[in-house]
């Protein structure tokens, strides 16, 4: 048996910090989201260009191209107030159609599978709010796709009601594994000295689990974030040395994954990799992938292929 691969970027865009209460809580994004809308476009020609599938995890809003910004009671209050209630050409960060309109247009099949309707948060949701955000996410995915979504990533990894999942169709569901440590010195520390989790996946009441880091794994935690600088005691060591660091703790993951005929499960955002630096370290981990696949040493499959493979 051949270990597998799996790669997940989350397409959030607005939606995700639409909740929080600070300043400048959207500084990771480009104002008119130009520079997602490249890193896609970067991202798709490199999977054509290595045959490599990717489950897109896709805030259902997006789906959208206009809303009133009116939506359900059933929801906690004053969640939407964030939402501008306007079109994709007026605010591009909370309506994306044409970003889904890409990812079908790619070569390679990719898996779009859901972040739920509004970026739910499964553990302040109740079941019956989950139930009616998830539903809305799935009518929008059968509205497009003829069918629903079968695999979902609960936004900041909260936990979510299985039942209320299996209601709605979904079979597969990504969680983390492991905590990031509170102070800052020990967080530094563990940035650097981390592995990857390699772990096989777990069937229970039909509900497959994938596991995956707690940060972000595909791009590197210790570079710029989308727009947004790292910390200047990070900026202290070198570009090429953080890029390497990250380098070798993708290959590691990877060798033992095929060695140990196991899982090992890669994440970011997509505004994550929308610069350069993170571009780089994408398209070296997904070569990295593609050799280790081309030398059947392991197997590189999207979210939903977990109820077939074996």
């Amino acid at each position: 048996m051949s270990g597998s691969v799996i790669f997940s970027v989350e397409i959030e865009l607005g939606w995700g910090y639409h909740d929080l209460q600070r300043p400048n809580r959207y500084a990771a994004l480009s104002e008119n989201r130009g520079v997602e809308t490249e890193a896609l476009k970067r991202l798709l020609a490199l999977c054509d260009r290595f045959d490599i599938p990717i489950t897109f995890d896709v805030v259902g809003h997006l789906f959208l191209s206009n809303c009133s910004g009116a939506h359900e009671t059933q929801y906690p209050t004053g969640w939407f107030d964030a939402d501008p209630g306007t079109d994709v050409e007026s605010n591009p960060l909370f309506y994306a159609p044409d970003l889904i309109e890409m990812i079908e247009a790619a070569e390679v099949d990719h898996e779009i599978c859901t972040h739920t309707f509004s970026h739910a948060l499964g553990e302040k949701f109740s079941p019956g709010q989950l139930d009616t955000d998830i539903k809305q996410a799935q009518r929008l995915h059968r509205d497009k796709f003829g069918k629903s979504a079968e695999s979902i990533v609960p936004p900041r990894h909260q936990r979510m009601d299985h039942e209320v999942l299996k209601q709605n169709g979904i079979r597969v569901i990504r969680q983390t594994t492991g905590e990031m440590p509170e102070s800052k010195s020990a967080l530094l520390w563990w940035y650097f000295s981390r592995n990857h989790p390699v772990l096989e996946p777990v069937t229970s009441g039909e509900i497959v689990t994938t596991y995956t880091s707690v940060a972000q794994s595909l791009t590197a935690p210790y570079v710029a974030q989308g727009q947004r600088p790292v910390h200047q005691v990070l900026r202290s060591i070198p570009l090429r040395v953080r890029k390497y660091i990250h380098q070798l703790y993708i290959e590691n993951a990877l060798a033992r994954a095929a060695t140990e005929s196991k899982q090992a499960h890669f994440w970011t955002h997509l505004h994550d990799m929308a610069n350069e630096a993170q571009l780089d370290i994408v398209e070296q981990a997904i070569e990295m992938a593609s050799d280790w696949r081309d030398n059947k040493k392991l197997d590189i499959i999207r979210m939903c292929d977990l109820r077939t493979h074996t």
